[in-house]
């Protein structure tokens, strides 16, 4: 009988500090927000030569691994990088053509 009371004192003092935890974070992001803080991983730029090598990559002149090598970058990576900027050649050219028709 007195293990079951100390459980529940401490089942309540641990969810009290939880929840006292998750106040004080959010608190500590909004705050972060209105500061104009960046929150969460640091974007990835994309380098000086990713258009030279895209282009090598969409002609067949270099495989994927050796376009992944040269950037520095691991496989998720790379793909989210190439999905966006073949995204942002579609909407810079306005035309709905296959990213590789539209470098060449």
């Amino acid at each position: 009988m007195i293990n079951n009371i100390i459980i529940e004192v401490y089942t309540s003092i641990a969810e009290q500090e939880r929840e006292t935890l998750l106040t004080r974070q959010a608190e500590g992001i909004a705050e972060a927000k209105t500061k104009g803080k960046h929150l969460g991983r640091p974007v990835l730029e994309l380098p000086k030569e990713w258009d030279k090598l895209y282009k090598q990559w969409k002609e067949k002149e270099i495989k994927a691994v050796e376009f992944m090598k040269l950037v520095e970058m691991k496989k998720p990576a790379f793909y989210k990088k190439v999905k966006e900027y073949e995204a942002s050649l579609k909407k810079s050219s306005g035309l709905s053509l296959a990213p590789s028709l539209i470098i060449k």
